[in-house]
């Protein structure tokens, strides 16, 4: 963008090159995929299965040494089977705010993360006596990862992600490894 500025001395315009938005290509959006590991305390007499599927979208603001993004994020699923079949299964799926911080090695730039997950974890199924539908939780989540830059607006990201889940199921938390796509817009 241009802006003519008059001087006092002259009446020749002096032309000033203002630089573009500087908080245009620093927004991005995002998606991942991948697997997640939940930590279930294992019981007498049933069959758990703790690998599943996990899902995370997210819209960041990229600083030079640091971002911060708001996101949506689904651990998946635990099913366990007790005996005569009955069977129970946790959900979880929640909303966070993260601060990233990276080291931006040209098109590699190695991140940690911290941040804060509300998430709401749901106990489905009849093999749950105590039937407690689904409880919520504030809890800490952090991460590693790396992101790959294809460019000036798309970047793929490898990461990491540990979620602390709360006590009141028996659960230590959620290990989550997801691979996924960012644009910059």
């Amino acid at each position: 963008m241009a802006l003519g500025v008059a001087g006092t001395a002259s009446a020749d315009p002096q032309v000033i090159e203002l630089p573009e938005d500087a908080w245009a290509q620093r927004t991005y959006l995002g998606a991942s995929y991948g697997t997640s590991r939940w930590d279930v305390g294992f019981q007498n007499g049933l069959s758990t299965h703790p690998d599943t599927q996990a899902k995370k979208v997210w819209l960041g603001h990229d600083l030079r040494f640091a971002a911060l993004e708001l996101g949506w994020t689904s651990l998946g699923q635990v099913i366990q089977q007790g005996p005569g079949g009955l069977e129970g299964r946790l959900l979880s799926r929640g909303i966070g705010i993260d601060v990233l911080f990276k080291l931006p090695l040209g098109s590699v730039e190695p991140i940690v993360k911290v941040g804060r997950l509300w998430a709401r974890t749901e106990q489905k199924g009849p093999l749950f006596a105590t039937r407690l539908e689904s409880y919520s939780t504030q809890d800490v989540q952090f991460g590693l990862g790396l992101n790959l830059k294809l460019g000036t607006h798309t970047m793929l990201r490898a990461e990491y992600g540990r979620y602390s889940m709360g006590n009141e199921l028996g659960l230590g938390g959620v290990n989550a490894y997801t691979v996924g796509a960012a644009f910059r817009f």
